[in-house]
Order: C-alpha cells, then sequence, then structure tokens
C-alpha cells in the first residue's frame, strides 16, 4: 500500500495530524482512499455476475475495511476497487490500483480513537500470495478524531456594511448594512448538517413566525428529509406560502443527534424575511 489517506465530502485531501503529531479532526462524513503498487484479487472485492454482465463492491457484511473506535463501537462502510491507473482517467481515480471506502451511516460525530484498516484476508495481491502491507513511511491503519456535529441553515444572511455597493462606488447593489435580502413565498429553507442525522430530527427541527412583531399561530410549516442529501433537512412553506412580510425563524435543539446517538449539544437558529 503505497498511501492511505482522507478526503472531505467535498473530495479534497483531509490532514490528519499536525505537523507535531497532534490530532485535526475530520469531517464525520469522510471517506477514505488506499493506493497500491499492484493489483489486488478483486474476488475478495468484487462480485461479478456474468449472466446480468454487472460487477459490484462486495457487500457490507464483508467487511473488506474495519472501522472501530473505543468503546466497542464500529461502522458499516462500502469499499470500491478500482484497477485501472491509465493516465486519461487520472482526474477521475487515483494513480494506481485503490481501494475507496465509505462508511454508510457516515462516522460519530466528536469522537477519538476512530481506526480504519484493511482485513489482509481480502486485500490481497492479485495471485492471492502476499496480504498487503504498508510502504515505508506509510501507515496500515488510520486513527482519527472526528468534528462535533454542527448545523449550518441555507438562508439569507445580511449584506456587508457598506450594503453591498459595487467596487465602482455605484452605490446600486445590496439591500443595506446590515440587511438580509427577502426571500419569495415558496421559498425553501435548507438546515445541513456536517453528519448524517437520526430519523427523529424533524422532532428537533421548529419553524416560528412573526408578522409585524406578533407571534403567527398554527404557522404550518412542513419539515422533511432532504431526498437529494442525508445530511439535510428541508423546511417547506405551508401550501398557502410563507406569509407576506414575515419573519421566520429555524431552530434546531440542542438534542438534535447524528446517527450514533451523539448529540448537537447546544441548540442553533436561523431567520429570514418573507418579501412583502
Amino acid at each position: 500500500m503505497m498511501s492511505f489517506s482522507v478526503v472531505g465530502p467535498d473530495g479534497s485531501m483531509v490532514e490528519t495530524e499536525t505537523d507535531a503529531g497532534a490530532s485535526i479532526p475530520v469531517p464525520p462524513l469522510s471517506h477514505f482512499v488506499a493506493i497500491f503498487d499492484r493489483l489486488l484479487d478483486p474476488t475478495t472485492l468484487l462480485d461479478v455476475d456474468e449472466d446480468a454482465g454487472t460487477i459490484e463492491p462486495k457487500p457490507p457484511t464483508t467487511r473488506v475495511a474495519i472501522i472501530t473506535w473505543l468503546g466497542g463501537g464500529s461502522a458499516e462502510s462500502k469499499t470500491a476497487y478500482v484497477s485501472s491507473n491509465h493516465h486519461k482517467f487520472a482526474l477521475f481515480f487515483p494513480p494506481g490500483p485503490s481501494l475507496t471506502t465509505t462508511p454508510l451511516t457516515g462516522l460519530p460525530s466528536g469522537t477519538g480513537g476512530i481506526t480504519v484498516t484493511f482485513d489482509p484476508d481480502k486485500v490481497r495481491s492479485r495471485d492471492q500470495s502476499t496480504p498487503f502491507a504498508a510502504a515505508q513511511g506509510v501507515k496500515s491503519s488510520l486513527v482519527l478524531v472526528t468534528e462535533p456535529l454542527m448545523v449550518s441553515f441555507d438562508v439569507p444572511v445580511p449584506d456587508p456594511a457598506d450594503g453591498g455597493a459595487s467596487d465602482d462606488d455605484a452605490g446600486d447593489g445590496g439591500s443595506g448594512p446590515g440587511m438580509a435580502l427577502p426571500v419569495p413565498a415558496d421559498f425553501v429553507a435548507h438546515v445541513l448538517f456536517n453528519n448524517y442525522t437520526s430519523a427523529d430530527t424533524a422532532a428537533a427541527i421548529e419553524v416560528t413566525g412573526t408578522l409585524a412583531g406578533v407571534p403567527i399561530a398554527a404557522l404550518g410549516a412542513a419539515v422533511a428529509a432532504d431526498a437529494e442529501n442525508p445530511a439535510s433537512w428541508t423546511v417547506s412553506p405551508p401550501t398557502t406560502g410563507w406569509p407576506s412580510g414575515a419573519v421566520i425563524t429555524i431552530s434546531v435543539g440542542a438534542a438534535a443527534a447524528d446517527r450514533f446517538g451523539v448529540a448537537l449539544g447546544a441548540p442553533a437558529s436561523a431567520s429570514f424575511t418573507v418579501a412583502p
């Protein structure tokens, strides 16, 4: 094994420790890429269906990669084997035979002592004679600390103090100092976590509104899991749309937790204004 790296959810390489050897927390939705100097035995890595003409990674129960942490916890993962190292595919695949391991439920947030390694009985040379071994200077296992569970909101934020004016001093940009642009009545907000969250997260998300400073009774907003992003939740307006001129506040309770039960720990909120 020539390298063993952590890759963040945005596809960029992630540093795991400082030059002094101190741990740097990694995103809980990281995945792991190992590059090898030779072809691997595909029989322990791939399911080949000649009749259907398909080649798929082995199911998670095969445990090609082993992910554990202190206290006896473990995570299932899927490991994809790519044998190609053709220069034309350098932008799409690592430069050599590789394994890419993706935890199916992410990693537990704010957790130390997470170890990622491979089963040497399953990761071996193509001729099945040699279990994988790390090259000099390469660790055969990754030992990680993850970032705590965090949340953000994709609602408009206040413009800079200059009101968003352009550099030509025309003064024609922005909505005024300290003000955020209003949203249309059909605006759908997203509550974005840095990890997959539990199925009952919707109960921890509260949506309230005020109109001219008066609370809106029975607002009727809909909170749902985002069909396109398992780490996101959508906040949709009632069927009649957000009330004109209302200020809508989305609050996430401290009990919101990832799929391992690790809680947010502190409440968070954000607000937006509906266009008149």
